[in-house]
């Protein structure tokens, strides 16, 4: 297959209420990788990675960068994000009734709780769902606590901006971050190198990172390690601090107000996922211990009885320092049943 063959190609869906952006790559079986609030230009390396053998589909979330909603003010709920995909599948004329035409499904933080909501909601429509690390804190013990954390993040972005509200956020997914008021505020996103932990935002449950719509704020894994050549040296000069655009503003906002607390406050119909697809594999980042999305990924697979959880290279986002590696470990997954 030739690059060209793997270059995305763009496409936008009318439904109620949103105008969705998506983009396809490759010719195979269909693979549809899903985020929330990441958005579709974040999983590029990943999907060019597998679109050698697989027609891959990514999807901008209703209300974040291209797909442009109707009503600004609507929430953004797992539900309406997995009949957004329904639609898309649809679109792609992939037939409920033909077991070898249903999708795979890899879903990263809230978008595996886009893909466990999507199983809930339309079944028969995904083959094998990949669910890596979605954070259901409804599973969790002390759900109450985690709940009330959530709603400090987001009470700090109205007081403080984006840059504040994401240092909460990171104390809350088990990341060290800034107290309340250390962090930038006014929406100014942490920079590599002058945020908490060297920028260590949660790919995929935080939002906006640079050029790639929801992620203001890389996780480790989107940082290159030493071995690259790509990251100064001790004695090489700090990188500038990173600006972000007025779409990654945008995008945080929306992650903030609108779409934080419906995605933590799912609670996955089990009844419903066992009948909806093939298989669920649950996925954890090899190097997110103690993270709190690991935590619920855990407590996920042992409700679902399939435990041990799937180990995939890196943290919460670990396919965008580590797209083949990635792609070689779902690749794996997806074919082991």
């Amino acid at each position: 297959m030739t690059r060209t063959d793997r270059s995305p190609r763009a496409h936008t869906l009318q439904v109620p209420g949103v105008r969705l952006y998506y983009e396809v790559r490759g010719a195979g079986p269909l693979l549809l990788l899903l985020g929330a609030p990441m958005d579709a230009a974040a999983f590029g390396a990943l999907a060019d990675a597998l679109a050698a053998d697989r027609t891959v589909v990514t999807l901008d979330p209703r209300g974040i960068s291209g797909s442009v909603l109707d009503d600004p003010r609507q929430d953004s709920t797992p539900d309406l994000r997995a009949d957004d995909v329904t639609a898309v599948l649809d679109a792609l004329g992939a037939d409920r009734a033909d077991r070898a035409a249903r999708a795979d499904v890899f879903g990263s933080s809230g978008g595996a709780v886009t893909g466990l909501a999507l199983i809930a909601r339309h079944p028969g429509r995904v083959r094998t769902l990949v669910a890596h690390e979605p954070p259901l804190l409804e599973l969790l013990p002390d759900a109450a606590e985690r709940r009330a954390e959530a709603e400090e993040v987001i009470e700090v972005f109205h007081r403080a901006g984006a840059g504040a509200a994401f240092g909460r956020f990171l104390a809350m997914a088990g990341i060290a971050g800034p107290a309340d008021g250390d962090g930038p505020a006014d929406g100014d996103a942490p920079a590599p190198g002058n945020g908490p932990a060297d920028g260590d935002a949660p790919a995929g449950i935080a939002g906006p990172a640079p050029g790639n719509g929801p992620d203001i704020a890389p996780g480790p894994e989107s940082v290159p390690g030493p071995e690259t050549g790509d990251r100064p040296t001790p004695q090489a000069p700090a990188a500038p601090p990173f600006e972000p655009s007025a779409q990654d503003l945008a995008n945080s906002a929306r992650f903030f107000t609108h779409e934080l607390r419906d995605t933590i406050a799912y609670r996955p119909d089990f009844p419903a996922l066992a009948a909806g697809a093939d298989r669920i594999v649950v996925g954890v980042g090899a190097d997110s211990r103690g993270q709190l999305a690991h935590r619920t990924a855990v407590t996920l697979a042992a409700r679902l009885g399939s435990t041990p959880p799937t180990e995939f290279p890196g943290d919460h986002g670990g396919f965008l320092a580590h797209p083949e590696e990635f792609a070689a470990r779902l690749r794996a997954a997806l074919t082991a049943g």
